[in-house]
């Protein structure tokens, strides 16, 4: 239906989205809100380069052995969800030798961090806002128990929604980049030809 003059909600906006489903939307929330979206993708895309490299044969004995079993091949969870490439992550890191204690520890500590990450990106991505502004936006959908416990929220505040600013999705994009940079360095360290791959 087209806009047809003033209203409380005002006109559709520059991308077409009418006025009476968000209210006015601030460029700079949806600016910041697209960043946790890009960063969580960009990691997520990370996630899935890892559990590739700490399964994945060396290319020359895939090509003069053929497909091995309990080996990963980058196409085998192409497009699965991050729980699911967190998970099968953890898998492969306790598949190591023992004596890389210090790379499993380091590993799942980086998969924990990288849970809440997205944890909290979903919070922000998943919600819905209506007249979202940095300086006081409102997400109407609460955060489950579970991940209230998870990343320490009290209950009585965000079980019916939660109030964000600025400062909150600056927290939130640097977890997002620390938690990107250590996998890039955590990678770097699996690349090594030393290191082992689990079987």
């Amino acid at each position: 239906m087209d806009y047809e003059g003033p209203s409380l909600f005002g006109p559709p906006d520059d991308f077409g989205v009418p006025g009476r489903m968000f209210g006015v939307i601030e460029p700079e929330f949806c600016a910041a809100l697209a960043r946790v979206m890009m960063l969580g993708a960009l990691l997520e895309d990370r996630l899935w380069t890892l559990l590739t490299q700490l399964k994945m044969p060396a290319i020359g004995d895939m090509i003069f052995d053929g497909p091995e079993k309990n080996v990963v091949y980058q196409s085998d969870y192409a497009g699965c969800n991050v729980t699911t490439i967190i998970k099968k992550i953890r898998e492969a890191l306790q598949a190591l030798s023992p004596e890389y204690q210090h790379h499993i520890t380091a590993g799942q500590k980086l998969m924990d961090d990288a849970d809440d990450a997205f944890c909290e990106r979903n919070n922000h991505v998943h919600n819905v806002w209506n007249r979202p502004t940095l300086a006081n936006g409102w997400g109407h959908r609460g955060i489950n128990r579970r991940n209230r416990e998870r990343l320490k929220k009290d209950a009585h505040e965000f079980e019916h929604g939660f109030a964000v600013t600025r400062e909150t999705f600056v927290t939130v994009i640097a977890n997002l980049i620390d938690v990107y940079e250590r996998e890039r360095r955590f990678e770097d360290m699996v690349k090594m030809p030393e290191f082992p791959i689990a079987e």
